[in-house]
This record gives structure tokens, sequence and C-alpha cells, in this order.
């Protein structure tokens, strides 16, 4: 087993023994009533939704906004943490440091426990397609971009009528470039997420092969899509994928872990965010 010396050498390490002593400490010292307060102003929520825009990734929608500010709320959660072992600075990298040291203390980093078999087949049996090589499609599109159409939406409604009465009608001088180009080869389904948004990647994976989509909206237009081809979805074997399984498995761990300590740390704290917004791990 591979990963067995990997997580020993790891817990043996004098950086990591000294964070899990420290993490016994977490349950003991309380913070201060000033630092008890973890505030999410309208504008630091902004310039966190304004960051991911910055990254080249479309919109992030309300489930994705959530998960920003759960990334964000851990941060300084685990920083908070930190600061009551009196290690922490003012300075943004020792901060950053300081809280993925604390949140390895929360995950168990000196934990060495082995999956069992049972185990590690019951993750492949549930998770099996998280293994396998995944589907891909290959695409015709045309794209109405709303700044150069008044109504993409209604237009593109036509324009489909008329490509399913002429199936051999030329497209090519249709619509606009969009990010992904007309003769783009085979793509996944995470692919086209990251390149044209989920929702564009959810019909193209849904629309028939050779068969035109209803209009789909997109992160700047709307979008027809036709299939030309398909790869679908190949189970591996249990014996090829072993490894993986069993790396997933023991991250998982340490996530369910950090969960539960944070949802725990949560309660030492008041936290204030603007209105509407949501978290992952509310009380």
């Amino acid at each position: 087993m591979r990963l067995l010396p990997l997580l020993i050498r790891v817990a043996r390490t004098p950086i990591v023994q000294f964070f899990a002593a420290g993490g016994i400490l977490f349950l003991v010292y309380r913070p201060k009533s000033d630092e008890a307060r973890i505030v999410l102003t309208d504008e630091r929520y902004n310039e966190l939704i304004a960051a991911e825009l910055r990254s080249g990734r479309t919109a992030p929608n309300e489930e994705e906004r959530r998960e920003i500010v759960t990334r964000y709320l851990e941060s300084e959660l685990f920083f908070r943490e930190s600061i009551r072992l009196g290690m922490a600075g003012d300075d943004p990298q020792v901060k950053k440091r300081l809280a993925d040291l604390a949140r390895a203390v929360a995950r168990g980093a000196t934990s060495v426990e082995v999956p069992s078999e049972e185990e590690l087949k019951r993750q492949f049996d549930a998770h099996w397609d998280r293994y396998s090589a995944p589907p891909k499609v290959r695409l015709d599109y045309i794209f109405f971009s709303s700044n150069q159409h008044e109504h993409p939406e209604t237009e593109l409604k036509a324009l489909r009528e008329d490509l399913l009465r002429d199936p051999k009608k030329p497209i090519a001088a249709l619509g606009e470039q969009a990010p992904l180009a007309r003769d783009a080869p085979w793509v996944t389904h995470a692919e086209l997420t990251r390149i044209l948004g989920k929702e564009v990647a959810d019909a193209a994976f849904r629309v028939a092969v050779a068969s035109w989509s209803e209009p789909v909206a997109g992160a700047h237009g709307y979008f027809l899509l036709r299939a030309r081809e398909v790869d679908v979805l190949v189970a591996p074997s249990f014996e090829t994928v072993r490894d993986q399984v069993m790396a997933d498995v023991v991250r998982e761990r340490g996530r369910a872990r950090e969960r539960s300590w944070v949802k725990s740390a949560a309660k030492r704290y008041t936290i204030e965010l603007p209105h509407g917004v949501r978290y992952g791990f509310e009380p």
C-alpha cells in the first residue's frame, strides 16, 4: 500500500505533530469578546464575487455563491482559531499559512488509519462514474450575443425552425464567435462548464446527436447546440483505480472531520453577513 508510508511520513513531521498538539488547545482557549465576531460586509462580499469573475469563470449561481462565502468563513474561522494560540500576525501570507495549518489540524493530519478493502469497494460502487473517463461531446453551435442582437432568444428560436426544416443549411457564417472554437475537438462537461457555463454544458449533453437544442442562455447571450458525436462513459475496473479510490476515502475522511470542527468552532463566534447571503455550515 503506497499510501500508508506516505501518511506515516506526514504524521511524523515535526510541524504536523506540533499543530496536532496545538489542536488540543483549540478546545481550551476562548476568543475575547471583541474577537468573537466575523463580519462579511457588502463590499467584501462583492469583492469575493468579482474575484471569481476575474479568474475567467462565469457568473456564479446561488449555490456557487454560497460555496464562495463558505470558503471565506472557513478561512476566517481557522485563522481566528490560530489567533487563540497566540501565533498570528497581520501579514496576509502569514494569515493564509496559519489558516491552512489550522485546517490540517481539523482534518486530523496525523491520522494514518488505512481504509479497509470493504470501505474502498463501497466508495468505488457509490462513485464509479468519478473514476471513469468522463463523457465527451463534439459540438456545433450558433451563438447570438446579447450585445449584437436585441432579442437573441427569439431570433434563435426562429433560426432553429429553419435548421430543422433544412438540416444541411450551412451554419459557419451564422451568429458570433463564442469562447469555444467552432471546430473544437472533444470536450467534457467540466471543460464546457468552465468555458461556457453549466447551463450550456448541461444542454450540450442532453441534446440528441444531429439535432438542435432549444436556445440556451449563456453568460453573454444565447446558444443553439447540436451534438455531432458523443463518447459515452465507460466504467473502469476496481483494481485499476484502487489507489485513487483510497486517496479519495482518506481525503473525504479529513473533509468530514474538518466540517465537524468548523461547525463546532463556529459556535464560539457571531457571524454577520449581508442580507440574504447564506453559507454551508449554518446551524
